[in-house]
């Protein structure tokens, strides 16, 4: 059987790493969060890092955090969206939480930040 740490790897180099996660400019203005498999405090600097830079020039008048490849998030985690949900807000910024599914929605309900962070499902695609 597989490690965790194996079984991860498979995982990148089978879908890449936007799958893993990713922080994404687009034409428009807007901005897509691709949250990684896993989001926790041994990648969230790393993380972290990839937002702040996609977002350096301007800050994205719409965001969209998309949970779609998401199984896993620690507190560390939890702290970042809710710190991120915050800022939009007082800075007037859509933000649209997508594809929230499984342990995530339950881990959400759970900590009662389904409150803040509630799926957008209605709208296109990320």
């Amino acid at each position: 059987a597989a490690t965790p740490q194996e079984a991860r790897a498979r995982l990148v180099a089978a879908v890449g790493e936007a799958r893993t996660g990713d922080a994404i400019r687009h034409a428009d203005g807007s901005a897509t969060l691709r949250l990684p498999a896993e989001l926790t405090a041994a990648n969230l600097d790393d993380f972290r890092a990839r937002w702040t830079r996609a977002v350096a020039d301007a800050p994205p008048a719409r965001i969209t955090v998309d949970f779609r490849h998401t199984t896993f998030m620690d507190s560390s985690a939890l702290g970042f969206l809710v710190g991120l949900a915050r800022e939009a807000s007082a800075a007037g910024r859509t933000l649209r939480w997508v594809a929230i599914g499984g342990k995530v929605a339950h881990i959400l309900a759970l900590t009662k930040l389904d409150r803040i962070i509630a799926e957008d499902r209605c709208g296109a695609e990320p």
